[in-house]
């Protein structure tokens, strides 16, 4: 087997919308990796090793090798600002590294790729590479870090704090759990909002329905028994 010959730089053929389109067919294809993954793993509980045949002529390069040379071809266009043609490496560096390889390549291929949310805001394919990585490695601090990250920009409070609290249960450290503290309170206040929020539109439908029959919500009273902590209802008919 030879080596896939090395990719030129991407020039103006192709155009960015176009590019971006075979960017999400590409991410179709490596988030079926987790599920390829975890059916190899089961079949080589349920079977005994093959035998290796050792007149089999062996390829000419590891399949590890080529990931990390795809992965350092990615890391030369990340550095030089190219960062669409450094995800298509990355994204090649996944590919490349065999199942039975172990999961070090491919972890950091998906880790590198997973980093580039900060700059080109790739939210969706940045949580969808860390999950991969946290397939192979669920003890991967990072992936859950970048993760949180990138929920956080997606506007997905909830589970950055989850992925937050997951890594600073595996490696506890101040900034971790400033990080975690901060989350927290982001994630109170639009809980508050949001409970808020419902509260007025079902106070809205109340009134609505009340209305039918010339009465309001400011009719009734709720009383809290500070001995029970429950409520009694009184109703005013002058309000």
């Amino acid at each position: 087997v030879s080596k896939r010959p090395v990719r030129t730089h991407k020039q103006g053929s192709q155009s960015t919308k176009q590019r971006v389109i075979d960017h999400q067919i590409r991410q179709r294809r490596i988030r079926s990796i987790g599920l390829q993954q975890q059916q190899c793993n089961l079949r080589n509980r349920r079977h005994a090793p093959p035998t290796i045949n050792r007149h089999r002529r062996q390829p000419t390069f590891e399949p590890t090798a080529e990931s990390e040379r795809l992965k350092e071809l990615g890391n030369d266009h990340f550095r030089q600002g190219n960062h669409l043609d450094a995800f298509d490496y990355y994204t090649d560096a996944i590919e490349a590294a065999p199942y039975g390889e172990g999961i070090g390549p491919r972890r950091r291929a998906a880790e590198a790729s997973a980093g580039q949310p900060s700059f080109t805001d790739r939210l969706d394919e940045a949580i969808d590479d860390c999950t991969i990585s946290l397939l192979y490695n669920p003890t991967y601090t990072k992936a859950y870090l970048r993760r949180s990250t990138a929920h956080e920009r997606n506007s997905d409070t909830e589970s950055a704090l989850l992925d937050m609290t997951a890594a600073y249960r595996l490696q506890p450290c101040p900034s971790t759990k400033k990080q975690m503290d901060r989350l927290q309170k982001i994630e109170a206040e639009r809980m508050e909002k949001l409970k808020e929020e419902t509260m007025g539109k079902l106070k809205e439908l109340g009134n609505s329905i009340l209305g039918n029959f010339g009465l309001s919500l400011d009719n009734f009273q709720a009383v809290q028994d500070p001995k029970t902590g429950g409520y009694s209802i009184s109703f005013n008919q002058n309000k």
